[in-house]
């Protein structure tokens, strides 16, 4: 294995936090994409997190740009709660989707979690 001759720089992602009923929802611009991280807030993740959150997604961007989005759910002891759900969203980091996806998102999250 060779190791490159010099450190290559890099940025730190800074995420800005909101919490929507209780859930902690992170996020963050990464070049052309959008970053949405959902973790356990005041209230621990209930079950189904990524299916809800991904349910949010659909009725934010609509059923076609859900092409661009992936959606994860990660497991790792070091992340608090022991699970979190990863969003991308490609090629949706321009200030007409931002102005538009976050308050829509963060309402139709806190619908999703209504039949809790």
């Amino acid at each position: 294995m060779q190791f490159p001759n010099k450190a290559e720089a890099i940025d730190p992602i800074e995420f800005k936090d909101h919490e929507v009923a209780g859930i902690l929802i992170r996020k963050a611009e990464l070049g052309n994409d959008l970053i949405i991280q959902v973790l356990q807030g005041s209230k621990k993740l209930p079950e189904y997190i990524a299916q809800r959150t991904a349910k949010a997604l659909v009725d934010t961007v609509g059923e076609p740009a859900m092409d661009a989005v992936k959606v994860e759910m990660i497991t790792n002891s070091l992340i608090d709660g022991g699970s979190s759900v990863y969003v991308k969203c490609e090629n949706m980091n321009t200030d007409v989707i931002r102005s538009i996806m976050f308050p829509k998102f963060y309402a139709n999250f806190e619908a999703s979690m209504q039949d809790l």
